[in-house]
């Protein structure tokens, strides 16, 4: 099985945040399936927000294209201690059979580090 992915991310001084991602994989049987994705964010003082989308073709099924979008923020409450939350939105448009519901989840929580 062959798989390619390349990924580059970018950081300004300002806050701004941009990721890239795209890859292929190509099994031995089966159709090769692409993928690709996009994040944009922004961060300033002790905020953080990002949106995000990704999409993925013909994985499981030749014609399924499955699909990710996120919306996410991050508070960093002082050293070591972070609130977040996230809302991300799961989509599958497969041809040929029953429709399928998207998923949507909602996660909150915070993050310990000790150094």
């Amino acid at each position: 099985m062959l798989q390619k992915q390349k990924t580059t991310s970018f950081l300004h001084n300002s806050g701004f945040n941009l990721t890239l991602s795209g890859g292929s994989r190509d099994p031995d049987t089966g159709p090769t399936a692409d993928n690709y994705y996009v994040k944009v964010g922004y961060k300033t003082g002790k905020h953080a927000v990002s949106v995000d989308y990704g999409e993925t073709s013909d994985l499981a099924v030749l014609g399924d294209t499955a699909s990710a979008w996120t919306a996410a923020y991050v508070y960093n409450l002082y050293k070591g201690v972070q609130l977040y939350g996230a809302v991300r939105v799961f989509s599958l448009d497969r041809t040929g059979g029953l429709p399928v519901e998207d998923v949507t989840a909602a996660l909150f929580g915070a993050r310990v580090k000790f150094m």
